[in-house]
């Protein structure tokens, strides 16, 4: 029981949050089939247009001539980036023939176009041996099943027929199922740096594909319904192979078995993204009247207190390092202030530096920030094996060593005492069964505090800076500016409440063991080496991740 408070504590504050939740990006979708005169699919052409803050951080940098508006030519390096980029996911086109997968060659006829506000990417996949359509349908699943990428159809004709054979074929499409509430509050708990899902939330994300068929002849489509939903290219299938929908429906459960704060979440999460749309449109706004400023600073303070109390590693670590060390409650604070604004001015210089002074790309301020990522979570997993040297291995090391000698006989031996009290007021014992300030605060290691801070304020928020680029774009940096530090204030003021949680519940769960049975100090020790733990496990899972190949653009 005396650590019960410890772990529900602990379990709050690692849910502490960094940045917008999935989905990241929205894509307006139309896709077009091909096929020749033998009724074979020969490619598919798509057609994806981008939503406006994503756009406009995709963009920058790549107006070489100056002229405000971005030609072909200028955005040729960004469509190749992009389209190779996506051959790691598949191109989000998954395709299915007579239960076999069907390949693409590289894909062609790839360019960008920006009509002053939105991206739209226009590319072509070949497809590999194209199957003959007049003998089986071909089905195509058209989304990320990770969610990541929001894939909506446009209202007018999102998918067609095109080629020789047009008049020999059909087209069938069934959208995807609603996302449930319960779903998209868990979909909301996944941090910013966070791609791959968890099986269970996978499971149900699998099945929200854009599902289009055509065949050509008396071919049938397939009856969807009682077929098994099964992807292409090593997705897997949420449904076992018999068509049986108990997997499915074990994967909801698990998904619907949530904590009783959901509703909560999700109303965080909804808040979250209205604040955001809402910056934009602030930013947008200023130009026509000024006013709009102070509502941009409202919004942005809005948005920090928000998206600071959704999931991420930053506040995880500040919280587990809260656990580990005996930090005050003030000091936490001051840790929570000096990160946030750490993390706001990593983002200002490094769009300031990287965009104003070196014109950089968006794809270059992307290796950047990966590289700051990747920089942090190293520092983190360095301070996390520091922490569990300096509180689990030296304790343990003094532990082992052998106790010693008694002097020679008739010498004076102390006796011993092998208390864990706190020694101080009477009890009748000479030892204090409550807990001390000391034991609570203890020595303040501003090494400590600075490495923490910079590990944090290393990785800059990512809204931040979509937001910064966005304000640049609207040529308005010092409304950007202005946002991103309001911004700064609301998060610090969310990260304190939740350090002073931390503070409290270690506290508490320390009263409970002093006054149970006078271990104050065992908990004490145990309470800061599962802290250590946690910096350590939290650095070495980000940096491991951050090893691999950098993620697209988007």
């Amino acid at each position: 029981m005396r650590y019960l408070l410890l772990l529900i504590a602990c379990t709050m504050l690692v849910f502490a949050g960094e940045a917008r939740a999935h989905p990241h990006v929205f894509v307006d979708m139309k896709s077009a089939f091909v096929i020749d005169a033998e009724g074979r699919l020969t490619a598919v052409r798509h057609v994806w247009r981008f939503d406006e803050p994503f756009s406009a951080y995709a963009v920058q940098g790549l107006d070489s001539d100056g002229d405000g508006t971005y030609n072909r030519e200028e955005l040729t390096e960004l469509a190749k980036v992009n389209v190779e980029s996506l051959e790691e996911f598949d191109f989000f086109t998954f395709l299915e023939f007579s239960d076999e997968a069907v390949s693409f060659a590289a894909p062609t006829d790839y360019w960008l176009e920006h009509d002053g506000q939105r991206l739209t990417l226009h590319f072509t996949l070949p497809v590999a041996d194209g199957p003959k359509l007049k003998e089986a349908p071909i089905l195509a699943d058209l989304f990320d099943p990770e969610f990541f990428v929001a894939f909506a159809p446009v209202k007018d004709t999102p998918f067609s027929l095109e080629g020789e054979g047009v008049g020999l074929c059909r087209l069938n499409y069934t959208p995807p199922p609603e996302l449930d509430a319960s779903t998209s509050a868990q979909l909301y708990e996944i941090p910013a740096e966070v791609r791959n899902l968890p099986p269970e939330l996978f499971a149900l994300t699998s099945t929200l594909s854009n599902r289009v068929q055509v065949a050509c002849g008396n071919v049938a489509f397939l009856d969807l319904d009682s077929r098994p939903q099964e992807m292409a290219d090593g997705v897997p299938n949420p449904l076992n192979s018999s068509g049986d929908l108990s997997a499915l429906a074990e994967a909801d459960r698990q998904v619907r078995n949530v904590a009783p704060f959901q509703q909560v979440t999700q109303w965080v999460s909804s808040q979250q993204i209205r604040f955001f749309q809402s910056l934009t449109e602030a930013i947008r706004n200023i130009t026509q009247d000024s006013r709009f400023v102070g509502w941009l600073i409202v919004l942005s303070f809005l948005y920090g207190v928000f998206h600071a109390a959704g999931p991420g590693h930053g506040k995880a670590v500040l919280a587990s390092y809260m656990l580990a060390t005996p930090v005050a409650a003030r000091r936490g604070i001051l840790l929570s202030f000096l990160a946030a604004g750490a993390q706001a001015v990593t983002a200002i210089v490094a769009v300031g530096v990287l965009a104003v002074a070196l014109k950089a790309t968006s794809m270059r301020i992307a290796d950047s920030v990966w590289m700051l990522e990747r920089i942090s979570y190293g520092i983190v997993m360095l301070f996390g094996i520091w922490l569990v040297w300096r509180k689990i291995a030296v304790p343990l090391l003094a532990w082992l060593q052998p106790a010693p000698q008694p002097k020679a006989l008739g010498a004076d031996v102390p006796a011993a005492h092998h208390h864990d009290h706190i020694h101080g007021a009477d009890c009748g014992c000479g030892h204090s069964h409550s807990v001390g300030a000391e034991l609570l605060e203890g020595e303040f290691r501003w090494r400590d505090a600075l490495a923490i801070v910079t590990s944090i304020g290393l990785r800059p928020c990512s809204g931040a800076v979509v937001v910064l680029v966005f304000a640049m774009g609207q040529g308005l940096a010092w409304a950007g500016v202005a946002s991103v530090l309001a911004m700064a204030v609301g998060t610090a003021i969310t990260v304190s409440a939740i350090v002073l949680m931390a503070v409290f519940g270690k506290g508490l769960a320390l009263r409970i063991s002093a006054r149970e049975g006078g271990g104050a100090m065992l908990s004490m020790r145990l309470i800061e080496a599962f802290g250590a733990l946690l910096v350590l496990a939290f650095g070495g899972v980000l940096f491991v991740a951050s090893l691999g190949p950098r993620p697209p653009l988007f």
